[in-house]
């Protein structure tokens, strides 16, 4: 643009040109001391340009962002770590839904704020005791405390008769080793050292079952301390009297019936010693062994002979008789199986074609 000699600028003359910035780059004016009780936005008005064979093209003008725009941008770096790599100019850069988007990460929601103070309001202003949610029923420590007695009690007798096999140098049939010689078993020099060597591999886990057991009755008697400590702050009532004497009942049965149990078994393995069939390949020589026989003795009865003993009925109305097959003197008796009738050969389907 090129002035005039009153200092009017002729809009006729051809415009100069201009450094273009790119689309959403805005400029920062250098604001001087002087400037700044001026106006927040200042604004720069575009040259125009005319055109002899065309309308002329108004440009718009370039928005330049204000002091409190660039403080505010200011601030979002300092409180962001992963904007300070960026320069200030990089935020010239940035759209409108760009800038409200950080707009709205550096406000906190007030929505947010209030709905926290509501909450926060609510649960103060609620009032009570809550004790009876982490405290325990005298029915519940009784339950615990009858639950690890019954453990104590197996535990310990348990370990005392595994023990006491031990010392009398018996094995009890659980804890026997199942294998069995498969050649030389004539040789008695053979089946004495193979029993040797399987002894020997159940008198270990002996000894390894006592000495967990042994472990496992002293941490049942330590949690069966904490309990009692529980027991002795409950209050003493005629209830509470009366579950500690059932329990007690309980207890008492249930060793007994342990004690009984294992008693027999402990002179079924004696009776088995002093037989000399220690194991199921044994005999009183200890050089031989005997084959497992079938668990279930005796004929099995065939299922088609049952089917031809089973009653039918009579259409004469006399009752209920028995089918005549499998019976001896009937004409066609096949000892009690009936012949299965030949059934016929199916042929492949074919098909005709109607062409």
């Amino acid at each position: 643009m090129s002035k005039t000699k009153n200092g009017q600028s002729d809009c006729t003359s051809p415009p100069q040109e201009t450094e273009q910035l790119p689309r959403g780059q805005s400029t920062l004016p250098d604001v001087s001391s002087s400037q700044k009780g001026d106006a927040d936005l200042v604004q720069v008005n575009a040259g125009c340009s005319l055109s002899t064979k065309s309308k002329s093209k108004k440009t718009s003008p370039t928005k330049i962002w204000s002091q409190q725009d660039i403080d505010w941008v200011d601030s979002i770096i300092s409180s962001d770590k992963d904007l300070k790599c960026y320069p200030r100019r990089h935020f010239g850069k940035l759209e409108k839904t760009q800038r409200e988007k950080f707009r709205k990460k550096s406000i906190p929601d007030q929505f947010m704020v209030n709905k926290k103070k509501r909450a926060q309001k609510i649960i103060e202003s609620s009032k009570g005791n809550s004790t009876f949610l982490t405290s325990i029923s005298n029915q519940d420590v009784i339950k615990d405390y009858e639950k690890e007695r019954r453990k104590l009690i197996g535990l310990e007798l348990h370990a005392i008769t595994l023990t006491e096999y031990y010392r009398a140098k018996r094995i009890p049939r659980g804890l026997r080793v199942s294998l069995r010689p498969t050649i030389f078993n004539d040789n008695l020099e053979f089946a004495k050292k193979y029993e040797q060597i399987v002894n020997k591999c159940s008198f270990d886990i002996i000894l390894l079952n006592i000495e967990y057991l042994q472990r496992e009755v002293m941490e049942t008697k330590q949690r069966l301390q904490t309990i009692e400590c529980e027991l002795k702050q409950q209050t003493n009532t005629e209830v509470y009297q009366e579950q500690l004497r059932h329990m007690e009942e309980s207890l008492s049965k249930h060793r007994q019936s342990i004690e009984e149990r294992k008693r027999l078994k402990f002179h079924r393995d004696e009776a088995d010693y002093n037989t000399g069939r220690i194991y199921r390949w044994q005999r009183e020589s200890g050089t031989t062994w005997t084959p497992r026989g079938p668990r279930r003795e005796g004929p099995q009865q065939d299922l088609r002979s049952m089917r031809s003993t089973r009653p039918t009925w009579s259409p004469a109305g006399a009752g209920p008789s028995r089918s005549p097959q499998g019976q001896g003197g009937v004409v066609g008796d096949t000892g009690g199986r009936k012949d299965r009738r030949q059934q016929p050969q199916r042929r492949a389907r074919t098909f005709k074609k109607r062409w």
